[in-house]
């Protein structure tokens, strides 16, 4: 497809999610994020960076029960989506004339709340990628990278 680099996605959905105040659709504001897992940690980690011009996280009223949802796909069409919890909030800095703001959101997947971890116990006569591809399909059921 032309125009697009490898590693590059587009952004199909990023919201954040409150009980008391509603929802910001921050997708417009996404500047960065990562997604990743770790051995020193039974979850889904991610962080992402978002720029916020009217002070739409100021008005969630952050109280630490907000749910993050993100999906995205690769120009190719591949997506992907992920349902998050908010882990943290911090404000990396003020930009330009117009006083926004810069926020760092941490995230984690619903295992790291609830200490719950999936263990696989089967025996694969597969290539690597598709282990992966099918431990992600049938036991985490948070969403399929395809980056």
């Amino acid at each position: 497809m032309a125009g697009f680099n490898p590693g590059d996605i587009l952004i199909d959905d990023f919201t954040i999610n409150s009980p008391r105040s509603g929802s910001w659709q921050a997708a417009p504001n996404f500047l960065s994020g990562d997604i990743y897992e770790t051995i020193f940690a039974p979850a889904v980690i991610a962080n992402f960076e978002v720029i916020d011009v009217q002070d739409f996280l100021g008005q969630l009223q952050i109280a630490g029960d907000e749910t993050v949802s993100f999906a995205y796909r690769t120009p190719n069409g591949t997506a992907s989506s992920y349902q998050f919890h908010l882990n943290s909030v911090h404000d990396v800095g003020v930009e330009g004339a117009m006083k926004a703001k810069t926020y760092k959101i941490e995230c984690v997947s619903r295992e790291a709340l609830t200490g719950q971890a999936n263990h696989v116990q089967k025996t694969y006569n597969l290539p690597i990628d598709q282990i992966v591809a099918a431990i992600h399909k049938d036991y985490h059921k948070i969403g399929r990278a395809h980056v």
